[in-house]
C-alpha cells in the first residue's frame, strides 16, 4: 500500500488471492493434511481480508472525485463453484465469487462505496 500511495491516492484495490490444495478431505491414503488446508484458508480468506481492510483505510483517506473515493474488488475463479468432494474451504472463494457482498455497511460513509463482484 505504501508503494502504491507514493504514486498518488489509492483509488482501486484488487484482491486475486487463490490457492488450492489438491486432494479430498478423505482419500484412500487418509485424511488431508491440516497444515495444507490451513494454508489455503490463510491465503484466500485472511489474505483477501487483509488487502481489503488496508486498502479501504487508504481509499477512505482520499479526497472524493465526483462523489466517489474508490473501489475494492475481490475476484474468484470457477473453482469457487466446483468444490464437491474436495477439501476447498467453504467460505473464502465462494463468498467472494458467490454473490456481491460489501465488506462494510452501506451508508457508513456516503462518499465512499465498495463493491465486490
Amino acid at each position: 500500500m505504501d508503494a502504491a500511495s507514493e504514486l498518488g491516492p489509492l483509488r482501486v484495490a484488487v484482491s486475486c488471492a487463490g490457492v488450492a490444495t489438491p486432494g479430498r478431505m478423505l482419500s484412500r491414503s487418509g485424511p488431508l493434511n491440516l497444515d495444507a488446508f490451513a494454508r489455503v484458508v490463510q491465503v484466500n480468506l485472511v489474505g483477501t481480508f487483509t488487502v481489503l481492510r488496508l486498502a479501504a483505510r487508504r481509499i477512505a483517506e482520499s479526497w472524493p472525485v465526483d462523489g466517489e473515493c474508490g473501489v475494492l474488488v475481490a475476484t474468484s475463479s470457477v473453482a469457487a463453484y466446483d468444490a464437491a468432494g474436495s477439501a476447498r474451504p467453504p467460505t473464502p472463494r465462494p463468498r467472494a465469487g458467490g454473490r456481491p457482498h460489501p465488506p462494510r455497511r452501506p451508508g457508513t460513509r456516503p462518499a465512499c462505496r465498495s463493491a465486490i463482484r
